[in-house]
């Protein structure tokens, strides 16, 4: 069998969350996300996203998951939860 790759991950960029956590605009955007998804939804996403943290923030998790489900390689990209448009340019300097 060939190499298997996984074309969709996530990663989370756990300074990221800690530079944004006091940012003008973070509030506004799980808000945001709430009324779009409606509170139950945001409710079970949030929670999943507290069990899954682990294999989107620690190396050792991920390729043991990774092995667990014959994926050999990869392709990962940034979480669209950490996107945060909304954040001062100045704050990426």
């Amino acid at each position: 069998m060939g190499v298997v790759v996984d074309v969709h991950a996530h990663v989370v960029v756990p300074s990221v969350e800690n530079l944004t956590a006091d940012a003008p605009g973070r509030r506004g955007s799980a808000l945001r996300a709430e009324r779009v998804q409606g509170a139950e939804s945001a409710r079970v996403t949030a929670a999943m996203a507290v069990a899954r943290m682990p294999l989107m923030t620690d190396v050792d998790h991920r390729i043991a998951a990774m092995d667990a489900a014959g994926v050999d390689v990869q392709v990962i990209s940034l979480s669209p939860a950490q996107y945060h448009s909304w954040t001062p340019p100045a704050l990426a300097r």
